[in-house]
Parts: C-alpha cells; structure tokens; sequence
C-alpha cells in the first residue's frame, strides 16, 4: 500500500513540475494585448458601431437617391379683391 502511495505522489510531483515549466512567463504589455483582443465586449461594440454606420450610410444614400422635389408655396399673380 505505501508503494501505490509513494507511486502515487511521485506522479502527482512529476506532472506538477512539468506543467509549472510549461507556462510561459506573459508581461503586462502582452497580458493586456490578449485581453483587448479576446474581450468580449469589445467584440459586441465594435460590431455595433459597424451596424450604425451601415445604418447610418443606408439612410444618408436613401436621402439623396429622393429626386422627388415639391415646393408647397403659391404664387398669385393678381391680388384678390377682398384682401
């Protein structure tokens, strides 16, 4: 019972030591680029901002591709007499 234990711990201190020099070191420039990066957020308001320009572009060329022009005043010519 004690080999399986010692077996067992041996493992465990094998697998952590590997792991810990599996990990590299990241400096605050790097940890800072991935999280800008991978952020959420970021991702949603920069898709928004996309999606209010296009809207934006689509009604400013809806505006202009308007040739319809009306002029709603009246002119008369001859005054009326009751005026």
């Amino acid at each position: 019972m004690k080999r399986i234990y010692s077996l067992l711990a041996a493992f465990l201190v094998l697998v952590s030591v590997t792991g810990t020099r599996a990990q590299e070191k990241w400096s605050l420039q790097k940890c800072i680029d991935y999280a800008l990066k991978n952020n959420i957020q970021i991702k949603q308001q920069t898709l928004n901002t996309q999606y209010y320009n296009n809207q934006l572009n689509q009604a400013k060329i809806k505006f202009i591709a308007q040739p319809e022009c009306q002029c709603a005043k009246q002119h008369e010519f001859w005054p009326k007499p009751w005026r």
